[in-house]
Parts: C-alpha cells; sequence; structure tokens
C-alpha cells in the first residue's frame, strides 16, 4: 500500500490477482494516468506496444485492475455509503464489494493500520490490529452444534390416511346416525 502525498488522503491497495508483484510509485503514477483518460508513460509493456494494438488493450488493463483507490468520502454525497464500526472514518474504495456492500477488506485494513481517531467521524473511534483479531477470534470461535436439526420424533402420523382402508373409527360412523359427510351434503 502506498498512501498519496496530496492534501486529499488517497490509499491504493495493489489487487491479488494481478500481473504486478510490487506496488511501486511508478505503477501508482501509470494508474492515476489512465484514471484521467491519459495513457500511461512508464509501463514498458504499453510504451513498447504498436499503437492500437492488442497488445497495448491488454497492457492498458493490466494497469486498470492492478489496484483500488481508497480514499476519504470528503464531500461526495452519501448515495448508497452505509455507516459502520468498521469505516469509522466513512472511506469509500473502487472495488466491487464496496458498491455492494458499502464496506470491503480493503477499507478495514487501511482503517487499521493508517486512520487515527482525529481523522474518523464525530463520535466514532478508529480501531488497531488487536481489536481485529479479537474480533476475527470472537467470529471464529467454535461453538457447540446447538443450531443442528433435531432427530425425528417417531410416533406422530403427518401423512393423512386413506380413505380406502378401513379404520375403527370409520367403523363406528357408520354405525351412528350420521356423519359428518351428510352435514355437508345439504350446503
Amino acid at each position: 500500500m502506498i498512501r498519496s502525498s496530496t492534501s486529499r488522503r488517497i490509499y491504493y491497495v495493489l489487487r491479488f490477482k494481478c500481473k504486478f508483484v510490487k506496488l511501486t510509485a511508478r505503477l501508482v503514477k501509470d494508474y492515476k494516468d489512465t484514471v484521467v483518460g491519459t495513457p500511461p508513460s512508464r509501463y514498458p509493456t504499453y510504451v513498447n506496444a504498436e499503437t492500437g494494438s492488442k497488445e497495448q488493450l491488454l497492457a492498458l488493463i493490466d494497469i486498470c485492475q492492478s489496484m483500488h483507490m481508497v480514499m476519504l468520502r470528503g464531500d461526495r454525497p452519501l448515495g448508497m455509503f452505509i455507516s459502520s464500526v468498521l469505516n469509522p472514518a466513512e472511506l469509500v474504495c473502487t472495488c466491487k464489494g464496496f458498491r455492494m456492500t458499502s464496506t470491503c477488506s480493503h477499507i478495514v485494513a487501511i482503517t487499521a493500520l493508517y486512520i487515527t481517531d482525529a481523522m474518523c467521524v464525530p463520535g466514532k473511534t478508529s480501531f488497531d490490529q488487536t481489536y481485529l483479531e479479537a474480533l476475527v477470534e470472537k467470529v471464529s470461535a467454535v461453538s457447540r452444534a446447538s443450531h443442528r436439526p433435531r432427530n425425528t420424533a417417531g410416533g406422530s402420523h403427518i401423512q393423512p390416511r386413506d380413505d380406502t382402508v378401513e379404520d375403527d373409527d370409520d367403523k363406528k360412523e357408520e354405525d351412528g346416525d350420521c356423519s359428518d359427510d351428510e352435514d355437508l351434503t345439504g350446503l
């Protein structure tokens, strides 16, 4: 992760599955250029490729998919943003996970490593790595199997009885004055 030196704090997080192994200032510069529409000037695969070729397009895709930007929300409208304990500074990320749930692992990592209480929204406090470790330990603790389904209890008839088989109950109805079926025929 590299933090931008501008007044607007921007954190760059290298994606797990990308062609790049290390996040360098050179890669960040090319990424920032591609985000604003300028062709990258320092990535040799892009620079050495023939203009308009498939190789150049693939090199551009490699740069665009290499990292995520995590930044302070600032004056941006809330939109689909949901405030949470794991995002006390109201950070915004460019990843798909953030767009779906309004929080992601990139934001949690940046908060634990770089965000201080002074950078948080009033009323919220930052957390550190020990808080996260305790939270993960609590969530992943092995508990007894209290939510497993119980064994079925025998002896109760769930399926209705077949009408063709005579029971003792059916014989008693025939001997009586009227049955339930005769009461319904008059309706």
